[in-house]
């Protein structure tokens, strides 16, 4: 007979804090008969944290009731098995460590399983409800976690990087309504030809006659083929794009440019595709 151990590991969001509060709940399982629960705070971590917490304690609780029967630890956290069974994570280092010490010393009757949560298994929604009922409580003063920094620094780096794009971001840049982003922009996906007209036009590097006059380019052709100067928004303007690929414009150019250069560059890249290949060929 082995000693069965479920445990859990629950979050409490206290938004007048702006922190978590972290709650795990173990329950024992012994023929069928709920012989033993417990539940404690563990302060402003991370669910991770609060599993292999509550893990800890319930080998703890299980070597004090039996120290000669086999025991079984069920986790519905898979992170904190790999963590149990390799090596131990920076955060809740100490958990996981004094986890597998323990492990170590009795070869062979410590076993961890993954359980899936929220599936009915009694014992795991037993340390689910005390869990919760724990998170409940008020706040303890307890550091937070590696694992509890790492998420407030990444959300936090969404918004540097956007306070940074206001202040650099060129004027030329504004009217597109281009975002701050940290993700992959989806025009990265555009075929290279089509993906090298949308940034000249944004950048205004490219086959421009500003941009061949800046830097000194002679010789180099300053007119489109309809006589009229190259800008980066010519093509929204000329005379040879055939009418079915001319985009509307009205009641605002501006405004209508800086969307098709923008969020809506599918517009742009479908007026390009013909007019660099066949009224204008781009240098």
């Amino acid at each position: 007979m082995e000693n069965l151990f479920h445990t859990y590991g629950i979050v409490s969001r206290r938004m007048e804090y702006g922190i978590w509060n972290m709650e795990y709940g173990i329950w024992n399982m012994e023929n069928s008969i709920h012989t033993r629960m417990d539940r404690k705070p563990v302060g402003y971590r991370e669910v991770f944290d609060a599993e292999i917490t509550g893990a800890l304690s319930g080998l703890k609780h299980a070597l004090h009731l039996d120290n000669t029967r086999p025991i079984t630890i069920c986790v519905d956290n898979s992170a904190v098995v790999r963590g149990i069974g390799g090596t131990a994570p920076m955060s809740s280092r100490s958990e996981f460590l004094d986890f597998q010490a323990i492990g170590d010393r009795l070869p062979g009757r410590v076993t961890v399983r993954w359980t899936p949560g929220h599936k009915d298994i009694p014992g795991n929604e037993a340390a689910d409800a005390l869990a919760k009922k724990g998170a409940a409580k008020p706040l303890r003063e307890l550091p937070p976690s590696i694992a509890q920094r790492k998420r407030e620094v990444k959300g936090l780096l969404p918004q540097l990087f956007k306070r940074w794009w206001d202040t650099v971001q060129k004027d030329t840049y504004q009217h597109m309504g281009l975002k701050a982003d940290l993700n992959k922009h989806p025009e990265l996906a555009l075929p290279r030809t089509k993906l090298r007209y949308l940034l000249a036009a944004r950048s205004h590097h490219g086959d421009f006659a500003a941009y061949h006059q800046r830097f000194h380019h002679d010789g180099a052709p300053l007119e489109c083929s309809c006589g009229h100067e190259k800008t980066p928004t010519h093509l929204f303007y000329c005379r040879k794009v055939p009418i079915s690929l001319r985009a509307r414009l009205a009641p605002d150019d501006s405004k209508a440019i800086g969307r098709y250069l923008g969020t809506e560059y599918g517009v742009f890249c479908r007026i390009a595709e013909v007019y660099f290949k066949y009224i204008c060929p781009y240098r």
